[in-house]
């Protein structure tokens, strides 16, 4: 946010409640004090929940200096943050149900080991695809490379890129010649 001079933020939308995805919120108390307003998290049931708990000195407290938050619960249903239109996508993360999200011609999923055919079509026509392959061999709650690449010549997007990649992938260098030019 320093880097690239950011004097506004909206709102956050979490995917899941693990720590590696919501480790940032005390983080958010700049934007308090620069907007003066509270911060709209949205999450469904489980990730509110997880937040509730996890940072349980935001919540009924007044002192000055802790994150002010909003929380919108979401379900697996289209809503509207500022006029942009967020379609939630439901998938797995090894037993947990959590979301990946669509903006317009964009999609987003992270941590996922499944998706159904029936939310796989909320991927058509997509420009770019940002999917996780957390390594090469199988993972109990990621998807593989294979499986992640599975995904993207299905999908077709124009453009995809992979995230959350383990440092077990390897060297982009070594696995160069085994990506799809998307």
């Amino acid at each position: 946010m320093l880097k690239y001079n950011v004097k506004r933020l909206d709102a956050i939308i979490l995917t899941h409640g693990h720590k590696d995805h919501t480790g940032g919120i005390d983080d958010v108390r700049a934007f308090n004090f620069k907007q003066n307003r509270p911060m709209d998290i949205y999450g469904d049931r489980k990730t509110i929940s997880h937040l509730k708990k996890e940072y349980f000195y935001v919540f009924n407290n007044d002192y000055p200096g802790i994150p002010k938050l909003s929380l919108h619960r979401i379900q697996n249903k289209k809503f509207n943050i500022n006029g942009i239109e967020f379609i939630p996508i439901r998938i797995k993360h090894g037993e947990i149900n959590i979301f990946g999200y669509r903006i317009g011609k964009f999609v987003y999923l992270t941590d996922l080991n499944y998706i159904s055919g029936r939310e796989k079509k909320k991927l058509v026509g997509a420009d770019v695809l940002v999917i996780s392959a957390l390594r090469k061999t199988p993972h109990k709650y990621h998807l593989s490379l294979a499986e992640a690449l599975l995904i993207i010549d299905e999908v077709k997007p124009k453009r995809a890129y992979i995230t959350h990649v383990s440092h077990l992938m390897g060297l982009y260098s070594d696995l160069e010649n085994e990506l799809p030019s998307y």
